[in-house]
């Protein structure tokens, strides 16, 4: 399967809760960014240039491979989460010295908030955990019933997506604040989850979870269901159903575009989705139906921007398998190579690399910077479309501007 149709699959079926970091970058160096960077199996925690990302202090070993990630409210201090480790480590953030570690119950943490001073809230597969930053203890664990579909930061709490226990049904979310105190609300019109059944196979609903900077979680319901409005602060709950604006073309395109059959083992339905900013989120995402004894056939839904100032969406790109944001620009990679950018308008600015397998690995400001099989990424202006160079690889920036991996 070519390259940018196996990342978009790797990403929705074998990490269904994305890391997670903070909304700011901790105590800053003016012009760098911190970092990490692996190398030889082993990830180090850097500071680089803000602009040309280029290393401009030492590198100091993380221990592991680094995941989840968080800045301490005073943004002097960096909690990440560690493989080998099975827990937490803390560092300097300008130093960039090693504080001390701590160990939660099962490791491969894949989120974590420092909400306050003394309290950082996290998940792994065991569940979720509450750790004592300062005097470097484990507390009490906060308890939510169900399997976790998506985890976010969201303000000054912890949110997360529910779904029942090997099973598909209503969703529900629970809010996490810092005294470790779990909140929940049902979502009842919205199915999520994973069904196990013989042979390997199996069905999964994953829904898209977004946060929107003003208190709302938004929950974009998969395989035909609502999308959930949801304040977070008073956990109450609006289910919308936007009308949907496609031009014929659109609708012909959806008609004629081929599905892409894979050896999958999951059937159902997936989303993902971006916040915009101004009240608009992109989404986008596939059906998987079996065709046969071991195969699955998946069906682009393309790229939307829903504006839920008036709950409408519109269709950016019918044929879209994955999607990122920078420069003001939707960037939309396909099945069968190429890459196309838009403005939130649905108007195409450019399209790039002809039929080329690739992905968009990830965006910072204004550059996004693009993977292809076997050649060095290349970076672009996301806003013109220009090609501005290629580089070996890049780093993870723990930065909000930074969006991808």
């Amino acid at each position: 399967m070519r390259l940018a149709v196996l990342a978009f699959f790797v990403l929705a079926l074998a990490a269904p809760v994305a890391a997670t970091g903070d909304l700011a970058s901790g105590d800053k160096v003016a012009g760098t960014v911190l970092a990490i960077e692996s190398s030889r199996g082993q990830d180090y925690l850097v500071r680089v240039d803000r602009e040309s990302l280029r290393p401009v202090s030492k590198r100091v070993a993380v221990g592991g491979h680094a995941y989840a990630w968080s800045f301490s409210p005073d943004g002097r201090r960096l909690a990440l989460g560690v493989d080998r480790v099975n827990g937490v480590r803390i560092f300097d953030v300008r130093r960039l010295k090693r504080l001390g570690q701590l160990r939660t119950w099962s490791g491969g943490i894949s989120t974590i908030a420092w909400l306050g001073p003394r309290r950082l809230l996290g998940w792994e597969p065991a569940g979720l955990f509450m750790l004592d930053p300062i005097a470097r203890r484990r507390l009490a664990s906060p308890q939510a019933s169900g399997d976790v579909v998506s985890a976010l930061r969201a303000g000054s709490r912890l949110a997360l997506l529910m779904a029942p226990i090997q099973e598909i049904g209503p969703a529900q979310l629970a809010v996490v604040g810092v005294d470790g105190a779990v909140r929940t609300v049902p979502l009842g019109r919205i199915r999520a989850g994973m069904r196990p059944e013989g042979d390997g196979m199996g069905q999964s609903y994953r829904p898209a979870l977004v946060y929107d900077m003003d208190g709302r979680v938004f929950v974009l319901g998969a395989g035909g269901d609502p999308m959930a409005e949801v304040d977070v602060a008073r956990l109450a709950v609006t289910y919308h159903e936007p009308k949907h604006s496609q031009t014929l073309l659109t609708r012909f395109r959806n008609w004629i575009e081929p599905a892409a059959a894979a050896k999958l083992p999951l059937t159902g339905s997936f989303r993902d989705a971006l916040w915009l900013g101004e009240g608009k989120i992109a989404f986008w995402g596939y059906e998987s139906i079996s065709v046969g004894t071991d195969r699955v056939e998946m069906k682009q839904i393309g790229l939307s921007v829903v504006d839920t100032n008036d709950w409408t969406i519109k269709t950016i790109d019918s044929s879209a398998w994955g999607a990122r944001f920078g420069g003001s620009t939707l960037l939309a990679w396909y099945q069968h190579g190429g890459l196309n950018g838009y403005s939130l308008d649905g108007a195409q600015r450019y399209h790039l690399f002809g039929g080329d397998a690739l992905g968009v690995v990830a965006t910072y400001g204004s550059r996004a910077f693009v993977a292809f099989d076997h050649k060095p990424l290349h970076v672009i202006d996301a806003a013109t479309g220009e090609v501005l160079g290629t580089r070996r690889g890049l780093p993870r920036l723990l930065d909000s501007g930074f969006s991808g991996w």
